[in-house]
């Protein structure tokens, strides 16, 4: 498979031309500094169909870089980061710690395996109506209103952590 590349007029895209006749855009961007480090880049790529497409991707990732919202891609899962936001509690003692754990059980077992950065808003207020809606045949028991609020609070409190 040959593989032809060529530099195009804006900066950051290249022409990627196949054997076959297919061209394809890619994009590498700069998301960031390695932590620790004052020359290391983290890099990502992004490969379009059309010119457009790769342009419209650039301009996003500027205009987020520019307004410090942007945040670089990551597979950390749902359960991945409440078990960080535990572990991180050292302030709280172990009671409240225990007390957080158990209103996250519920969440964590219906969006553990989630990525963080695919979660909606929609599917976090699905989770908190769902709480109060729970069957005797879960494997933990109906919260009251206050644990659905406690739970929604320290889910809050999980995700500030992650972002």
């Amino acid at each position: 498979m040959t593989v032809t590349r060529s530099q195009i007029r804006y900066p950051g895209i290249t022409k990627i031309t196949h054997a076959s006749g297919d061209v394809r855009y890619r994009l590498i961007v700069s998301v960031g500094k390695r932590p620790g480090t004052t020359d290391k880049w983290i890099q990502e790529c992004y490969t379009f169909r059309t010119m457009t497409e790769a342009r419209q991707k650039q301009n996003e990732i500027k205009n987020s870089r520019d307004k410090g919202t942007l945040v670089k891609r990551d597979n950390v899962t749902f359960d991945e980061l409440c078990q960080r936001w535990l572990d991180s509690r050292s302030d709280v003692r172990e009671v409240t710690r225990l007390g957080y754990q158990s209103w996250l059980k519920a969440v964590r077992e219906q969006l553990g395996q989630a990525k963080v950065q695919d979660l909606t808003r929609t599917d976090i207020e699905n989770v908190i109506k769902g709480l109060g809606a729970l069957t005797d045949g879960a494997t933990y028991l109906r919260p009251s209103e206050k644990g659905v609020r406690s739970a929604a609070s320290a889910l809050g409190a999980a995700l500030a952590r992650g972002i």
